[in-house]
């Protein structure tokens, strides 16, 4: 929402208040699921560069193709993938749940209890870069809640996976940067990208410290009356910071320049570099996981992001007050505290699922062993395993 005038007043819904007050989302239906699937092969192109041998060829000048064994393919990208998209919606699910309970809900718990002014959310605000403020502000728990259709794909891509695909490049620039940055100087150009595209395979689990927890901070609806009587909004002021400062802009400045010194030939022309930089980056890295990315964020706020969304909601409602916002005034007034009961989780299930991520987790790891170090060019490396 950003920085607006806005005014509270106070929620009253009598017909049926529990259904203002959560969070609830349309599900994707069949034929937006279509849309999706053909989103993500789309986003997806640049597999055709590494998976068909002359397809890069017709761009790229033959010394700067790629080619690439079946058992790289199968073992380093095809099934690698699947499993990212099988286990990463349950990953974000659980990271975002520990985060948003651990660092939301206890921190205003913490604030009510403490005779002292405290500042709730204030980790989050130092590794975010998101403004937080201290407890004597008027926090409020939006009160009147929107469903939110997912199968409105063009607002969905891009309100929520725009920022998913953002995060995933740019942490994808910043892994590529290290690992050309450290790697012996025999192993730069080509065993490098491989070695960046491998890695790339990982990085939608490594962003679950972000990306979930920044959709479910904008869907609580926590906000504030700041100075002037201006409204904030906690995850919009989220996504104001680390999001488009560091992770997005800062990512694909550092991504242009990996793809140049990835690409870079002193035999070639300067031209011909400047095309191959562009390949690589384009097909290798926006064009590669991208798609993965849009798949995994439809699985996800389709099936895990509401409960958490509500369980949240459920807990804050009880530590802050929860009101609505209207145009005119700025007015807090107590509201009438709705009473929704916070989905249940079965232990079963908790513990089946933590136990399908962990057995995929490992066939990810020997896939990536066996094609880096057992048929790949970095077995020396790891001549102590």
């Amino acid at each position: 929402m950003g920085e607006d005038e806005r005014n509270t007043e106070e929620l009253r819904d009598e017909d049926n208040p529990e259904s203002s007050f959560r969070y609830s989302v349309k599900h994707i239906t069949q034929s937006s699921w279509i849309i999706y699937l053909l989103i993500t092969v789309v986003m997806s192109i640049g597999y055709l560069f590494i998976i068909i041998d002359s397809f890069d060829q017709l761009i790229l000048p033959e010394e700067s193709a790629f080619s690439f064994l079946i058992e790289e393919q199968l073992l380093g990208l095809i099934i690698p993938n699947l499993i990212i998209i099988l286990i990463t919606p349950l990953v974000w699910q659980k990271t975002a749940s520990i985060i948003m309970q651990n660092q939301v809900v206890r921190s205003f718990e913490s604030a009510k209890k403490k005779s002292i002014a405290t500042r709730p959310m204030s980790l989050l605000g130092r590794v975010f870069g998101m403004k937080t403020f201290g407890s004597e502000h008027n926090y409020y728990l939006e009160g009147k809640v929107e469903e939110r259709d997912l199968n409105d794909i063009t607002n969905l891509f891009r309100n929520r996976m725009l920022s998913a695909i953002s995060s995933n490049i740019g942490f994808t620039f910043y892994i590529a940067f290290l690992i050309n940055y450290f790697l012996p100087s025999d192993l730069t150009g080509k065993d490098a990208l491989f070695l960046s595209i491998m890695v790339m395979q990982l990085v939608p689990l490594l962003i679950s410290w972000i990306v979930p927890v920044n959709w479910a901070l904008k869907d609580t609806l926590i906000r504030t009356v700041g100075e002037n009587n201006t409204i904030y909004d906690m995850g919009e002021e989220m996504n104001n910071g680390i999001l488009d400062k560091f992770i997005g802009i800062g990512g694909l400045i550092v991504g242009v320049n990996v793809a140049f010194d990835l690409a870079y030939d002193a035999t070639l022309l300067e031209t011909t570099n400047i095309l191959v930089a562009a390949v690589y980056f384009v097909f290798y890295f926006l064009l590669l996981s991208s798609g993965t990315i849009v798949i995994i964020s439809a699985i996800y706020l389709n099936g895990y992001h509401e409960s958490l969304v509500n369980s949240v909601r459920v807990k804050l409602s009880e530590v802050i007050r929860v009101a609505s916002t209207n145009i005119n005034n700025v007015e807090i007034t107590d509201a009438v505290r709705t009473a929704v009961t916070p989905p249940s989780t079965g232990a079963g299930k908790t513990v089946g699922k933590t136990l399908i991520v962990l057995l995929a987790l490992i066939g990810l790891a020997l896939c990536m062993y066996y094609v880096l170090v057992v048929i790949g060019p970095f077995g020396y490396l790891f001549f102590w395993i």
